[in-house]
């Protein structure tokens, strides 16, 4: 629906042109029930895999935000594009209720975007500079330091296509915090995976204070996610599907 009007006529023409579909995620499933009214027959869902599953032990999380220049500090970690949808500023909101409660909480959003500055400038007026830190883009091996001495990863985007900012979280051994979306209900089915909340700061803040404050809750949700990317969101799985789906159609055409 938020496409330019001409978008979607186009789509829709290579939708039916086409011998498959492959969709990685709810989003993408609802929005080709959006355009043909049901799921397609020449469409299939393929969840998408995750990166390997990385844990590592507590002193060595302690080094890791040492080395960051976070000692001390509670992480609460988000990654991911720095718009409008993603409602960043939201995330602000709720990073001054949980600090309010747990003081030495820090809250780390990485990513670029056009509401960066804007962010930024946020943070500082509402003197939150000490508690919130937009450190805009980060490479690979500070992406990777960042997930693994974090605490809780947060999230608040409006919608995702596939939701494979969840299960790369997941992979590295954090619980998720997010604003329900239907990519990561897809994925968090229950609370055994994570906790979901609808929209709102204060929802937002109460979920991550219950993990930050229940070591139990945190460790068993962190192990039902060992088990379900392992399981289930692993690239090895998502291969052979392709890799099958994709002789089935091979096969299909040769003997027409």
């Amino acid at each position: 629906e938020d496409n330019p009007k001409f978008v979607n006529p186009i789509i829709r023409f290579i939708f039916r042109k086409s011998d498959l579909i492959i969709t990685t995620g709810l989003t993408q499933d609802n929005y080709l029930r959006w355009h043909f009214g049901a799921y397609p027959k020449n469409a299939i869902a393929i969840r998408l895999g995750s990166p390997d599953i990385k844990s590592i032990p507590e002193e060595q999380k302690l080094n890791i935000k040492e080395k960051l220049g976070y000692s001390n500090k509670k992480i609460v970690f988000s990654i991911g594009r720095i718009t409008t949808r993603k409602y960043f500023n939201e995330m602000i909101s709720a990073a001054q209720i949980v600090c309010e409660k747990i003081p030495n909480v820090l809250f780390i959003i990485a990513g670029k975007g056009e509401d960066l500055e804007c962010l930024r400038k946020e943070v500082i007026d509402r003197k939150l500079d000490s508690s919130v830190k937009f450190i805009g883009f980060v490479d690979d091996r500070t992406r990777e330091d960042l997930y693994l001495c974090s605490d809780v990863f947060a999230y608040c985007s409006k919608f995702e296509g596939s939701g494979i900012v969840y299960t790369e979280a997941m992979s590295y051994s954090i619980p998720v915090v997010a604003y329900e979306n239907e990519a990561v209900k897809d994925i968090i089915k229950n609370e055994n995976y994570g906790l979901l909340t609808p929209r709102g700061p204060k929802k937002l803040a109460e979920r991550i204070i219950d993990l930050l404050t229940d070591e139990k809750k945190k460790k068993s949700i962190v192990e039902n996610c060992y088990n379900l990317i392992r399981n289930v969101y692993n690239w090895d799985n998502y291969a052979l599907s392709y890799a099958l789906e994709i002789r089935k159609l091979v096969e299909k055409n040769e003997t027409e």
